[in-house]
């Protein structure tokens, strides 16, 4: 066994010695397990998942580790309560993260859909930014011939200029990190008067340009993990 190998073993039988459960902040129980389901072990040191629960809510982050020494994070969201319902539950989990692992040693976040029914208040003000981009307008009118390509540039650039996941980054302010949207996957796009839209967007824009392009979500979505 060479030294880093017994290193990493010594890391893995001390990180597993810990209590499998804490008693978090609002008397949220953070459950932690080896989370050997998941994919990609081929190419990983550790991989703990970290579940905490309310009501019609479950919240899980994965703390990973690479061979390669990088750290990164992964968030499954199961939840119908509104953001601000389901932030004590993902404090408390970073709090078990930072405790064990140390936050600032994460470098990004797999969020996965930018927005869903638990967030979509994150999605309204690029929906409105979109409606009044002019790279955006133009990439509507003129694709395949517009300046843009892709919108994934342009999802990331309005969203950071909105803040329009200011709750979320709030989370890290108390470890004195900042979180910023580095890149997104899947934009989606729809008229203002779309049935596609979410109910609370359909409202925002009801009567307001109908027939105008909004952009309103991603697929997938990274944040970057900033000291």
């Amino acid at each position: 066994m060479s030294g880093l190998q017994r290193a990493n073993y010594i890391f893995l039988v001390l990180t597993a010695l810990l209590p499998l459960s804490a008693n978090a902040e609002n008397n949220f129980q953070v459950n932690v397990y080896l989370d050997k389901t998941s994919s990609g072990w081929a190419t990983k040191r550790f991989d703990y998942a970290l579940v905490a629960e309310k009501e019609t809510c479950r919240i899980q982050w994965n703390a990973v580790e690479e061979d390669s020494g990088d750290r990164f994070l992964s968030v499954r969201r199961n939840c119908k309560l509104g953001f601000s319902d389901q932030k004590p539950l993902h404090s408390a989990v970073l709090k078990e993260i930072d405790q064990r692992w140390g936050l600032k040693s994460f470098k990004s976040i797999d969020w996965g859909s930018f927005c869903d029914q638990s967030n979509g208040s994150w999605c309204e003000p690029i929906a409105k930014a979109s409606l009044q981009s002019k790279d955006f307008i133009d990439y509507y009118q003129h694709y395949p011939h517009s300046k843009l390509k892709g919108l994934n540039g342009l999802f990331v650039e309005l969203a950071n200029q909105t803040q329009s996941y200011e709750a979320f980054a709030e989370l890290f302010i108390p470890y004195g990190l900042t979180l910023r949207l580095s890149a997104v996957e899947k934009v989606f796009t729809a008229k203002a008067s779309d049935s596609y839209l979410p109910a609370a967007l359909r409202i925002v824009f009801h009567g307001q340009k109908p027939k105008a392009m909004v952009m309103y979500n991603a697929g997938m979505a990274y944040f970057s993990i900033e000291k």
